[in-house]
């Protein structure tokens, strides 16, 4: 990458990290930079079930999933999406 070049990456933090694991959500920020990249915090983003919808149902955590990379790819832009959430 350039110098002063900085690669777009969609973000997508996830519940976990807007919640309990907000220091990790900091650190993985400041460590993006670090590396150059511009992370780019999907809009409208939605839990992705993995943790407790995939227990009742699967098919709506895939869903769920699947949501988020559409917003990243079709509404954003984006062919690149970083997902730290540990769920």
């Amino acid at each position: 990458m350039a110098e002063g070049k900085h690669k777009k990456v969609a973000y997508y933090p996830g519940c976990a990290l807007e919640g309990t694991g907000h220091a990790y959500n900091r650190s993985t920020k400041a460590v993006g930079k670090k590396l150059g990249l511009d992370l780019v915090e999907l809009e409208n983003w939605n839990c992705c079930g993995a943790m407790e919808v995939k227990n009742i149902d699967p098919k709506i955590q895939t869903y769920l999933s699947s949501r988020v990379m559409s917003i990243a790819a079709n509404e954003m832009g984006h062919d690149v999406v970083m997902a730290p959430c540990n769920g």
